[in-house]
């Protein structure tokens, strides 16, 4: 199912250091819901083209940042294409939930268990288990 992903990279200039350099954010909206995290990078804020969403020059800081986004863009279009492939409607948090390797299995809790097992036993009575085996509270 197609969706409309879309991905932002910025420096977030309200949230600057001491130091005078900007934080890297990662923004990703889907059918108009948004989230952003931090990329944990921080730049120069003269050194950033907002157009490209990269650093600009050739110094190894701005290799070492802009190979560090194209990864990230790099996972942001593989877990789009992974959860297009489930044929499944993706959500926000469906998609960051496999953006950040979480696991999507279904949890259950103890007393559901017990209760699924009990429904088991009571449909079983007379087959493999006697009405005694089967005593609700």
């Amino acid at each position: 199912m197609k969706v409309n992903l879309a991905l932002h990279i910025y420096a977030r200039a309200a949230k600057a250091n001491a130091a005078g350099v900007h934080p890297l954010y990662v923004r990703i909206t889907i059918d108009g819901k948004r989230t952003e995290f931090s990329s944990k990078k921080f730049i120069n804020p003269k050194q950033w083209d907002p157009k490209m969403m990269k650093m600009k020059g050739s110094s190894e800081e701005a290799r070492t940042i802009n190979s560090y986004l194209e990864t990230i863009k790099s996972k942001v279009n593989q877990t789009q294409i992974i959860l297009e492939y489930q044929e499944e409607p993706i959500t926000l948090e469906k998609f960051m939930s496999a953006y950040l390797g979480k696991k999507s299995e279904k949890e259950r809790k103890l007393i559901p268990i017990f209760q699924d097992h009990n429904k088991r036993v009571k449909s079983l009575i007379g087959v493999k288990y006697s009405a005694g085996t089967h005593d609700p509270l």
